[in-house]
């Protein structure tokens, strides 16, 4: 190994010392020609000054510096603050001179140098002391390799696993890892709050202890099956118990945890719960089967309802034509009382000595009567042309052939009255603006009238 030539003029007295010097000074030079060669970059550090007193030309591709630029410079103007602290830290505890024995293995680090451009490049440097004659330590020797590449990648996935643990502590479904024996190696908040234990609590514990022995058998089976298919189960439906004796619905999906040469180390799994969900389920369930239970009962009350509608429109109906039979039968009592008992009269009264005017008025009686009995035998259009009394009247008389001062007079009300009256039939008959006498059309309607 080289040291610097202050270093090596300590070691040799007398005659020898020019001898060994040139020796010295001879493997010297074939260590810096081998030091040219090597792709890593050499380096000796003043442990008083702790400033370099030799480094190897590959300083220049790593770090953009000639040897020339580094050698005297102090190490803390090359290092990041960081790192600097790491390497103090590193420095006290484990070579300190005042330690009687102090440790000769070499300590590896990583350090953030910053390059000759301005960006830090990452070393990773393994150093020991080199001793005089006396072993004492009088200075640092050391290799370094560039491992920026290595830190970057290293960095990037520390990032990713942070990222991804961040993602973890905070979803709301269980997260959990198991070996093949059902220890827990990681779980994440949620789970913890599902299990009802702390991550103290849950560390190292197997998932067996976490709830009955049967339902410990269950989740046995489900391990077992994804570990002898390498299939995971997803989304199993799954019920346990707590430790406050509660019962709790999960949802699991388990699958095979990996080495990164394919190997089975154990399982993972995420974990939902749904007890809230089925409780839910339950009440939604239960409020249906009493809905469709008062649906039923509604049902059976309306057919119930419906039948005794059915027997009350059948009682009515059999009333109405009871009532249709008996109006037929009063109907049928006045048109032959009348016919039997009056008319026959009427016709003697006619025969008899009358005066005119009294023969008018039995006219009019037996015109009458007919006009009373005739919608008993018949009705007609006339029956529904809304005439007022005192019309049907008047056009009983013009049917019979009286005239508007005729009717006046048996009537005792004036001829205009009459007259507003004829207006009035002709137009509830639809005869206003026809051609048609009032008398025929009555005639033609001798059924109605």
């Amino acid at each position: 190994m080289f040291f610097p030539d202050t270093i090596r003029n300590n070691h040799f007295n007398g005659k020898e010392k020019n001898q060994a010097k040139n020796k010295l000074i001879e493997n010297d030079k074939k260590y810096r020609l081998l030091a040219g060669k090597i792709t890593e970059i050499i380096w000796a550090l003043d442990l008083n000054r702790f400033e370099f007193e030799y480094v190897s030309p590959m300083v220049e591709q790593v770090v953009g510096y000639a040897p020339e630029e580094i050698i005297g410079v102090p190490l803390r103007r090359l290092v990041r603050p960081e790192s600097m602290e790491h390497i103090n830290e590193v420095f006290q505890r484990r070579y300190q001179k005042k330690f009687s024995h102090p440790c000769t293995k070499p300590q590896t680090l990583d350090i953030g140098v910053y390059h000759k451009s301005g960006k830090t490049v990452w070393l990773e440097a393994s150093a020991r002391f080199y001793r005089n004659h006396h072993d004492e330590a009088v200075g640092i020797v050391g290799v370094a390799r560039d491992c920026t590449k290595r830190k970057l990648a290293e960095e990037i996935l520390r990032q990713r696993e942070e990222r991804y643990r961040n993602i973890l502590s905070n979803i709301q479904e269980g997260y959990c890892e198991v070996d093949l024996s059902g220890n827990l190696l990681f779980c994440n908040k949620a789970f913890c709050k599902i299990a009802g234990y702390s991550q103290a609590e849950l560390w190292g514990r197997n998932y067996s202890m976490l709830m009955r022995e049967n339902e410990a058998k269950g989740i046995f089976h489900i391990f077992n099956q994804v570990f002898k298919t390498e299939a995971p189960a997803k989304s199993i439906d799954y019920q346990v118990t707590n430790q406050n004796n509660e019962t709790q619905y999960l949802k699991l999906s388990v699958s095979l945890l990996n080495d990164l040469d394919g190997r089975p180390t154990g399982f993972y799994g995420i974990v939902r719960n749904i007890t809230e969900q089925k409780q839910i389920e339950v009440k939604l369930r239960r409020s249906h089967d009493e809905l469709e239970n008062q649906v039923n009962e509604r049902t059976a009350d309306l057919k119930k309802y419906q039948q005794e509608l059915q027997d009350a429109n059948t009682t009515l109906k059999v009333l109405l034509e009871k009532k249709d039979e008996n109006k037929a039968l009063f109907e049928k009592t006045v048109v032959s009382n009348v016919k039997e008992l009056v008319l026959p009269i009427i016709s003697k009264l006619s025969q008899s000595s009358l005066t005119e005017k009294q023969r008018e008025y039995m006219d009019l009686l037996s015109a009458n009567l007919n006009q009373i009995t005739k919608p008993f035998l018949k009705k007609g259009p006339l029956q529904y042309a809304n005439l007022t009394p005192t019309e049907v009247q008047i056009a009983g008389m013009i049917k019979c052939g009286k005239t508007t001062k005729e009717i006046s007079a048996l009537m005792n009300i004036g001829i205009s009255t009459v007259d507003f009256h004829r207006n009035n039939i002709r137009k509830k008959l639809d005869l206003k603006k026809k051609k048609v006498n009032l008398q025929i059309f009555l005639r033609s309607q001798e059924s109605d009238l």
